[in-house]
């Protein structure tokens, strides 16, 4: 019998196994799902800033900062309880209080936490709408 030669290889190299069509396929979907990805940051992050610039107009007291706020707002689909109460919060400053009701009108029974409750109060408050 013949010892093993000291330095060669136990195993079968890796480069030789070709690699399952599953892996393949789900390489492939996760690929095209993160090129889709990244061709939406573009779009979102001009909004976020536009958005953000508005608000940060309207601190400095320029009321037509609202109007960059809003034309991010109503593109979008769904927008968070965060950015629903910031745009309140906004048109209560720019002296829009119709607008401010709309909006919490349309949040009544959504779930808020204490501190998203208490934003929606004061808001409610300074347009004069009801709350329970």
């Amino acid at each position: 019998m013949v010892p093993p030669v000291v330095g060669a290889p136990a195993r079968v190299p890796l480069d030789r196994i070709p690699m399952p069509p599953y892996v393949i396929v789900l390489l492939a979907v996760t690929l095209l799902c993160f090129v889709a990805g990244l061709a939406k940051i573009p779009g979102s992050m001009s909004s976020a800033i536009r958005f953000e610039h508005g608000s940060k107009n309207l601190a400095k007291g320029d009321v037509n900062g609202v109007d960059d706020m809003e034309a991010v707002f109503t593109k979008l689909d769904d927008p968070s309880v965060d950015i629903k109460l910031r745009m309140a919060e906004a048109y209560v400053t720019a002296h829009r209080p119709q607008q401010a009701a709309k909006i919490i009108n349309k949040m009544s029974g959504e779930k808020l936490d204490k501190d998203e409750m208490a934003r929606a109060k004061a808001v409610a408050e300074a347009v004069g709408v009801v709350t329970d």
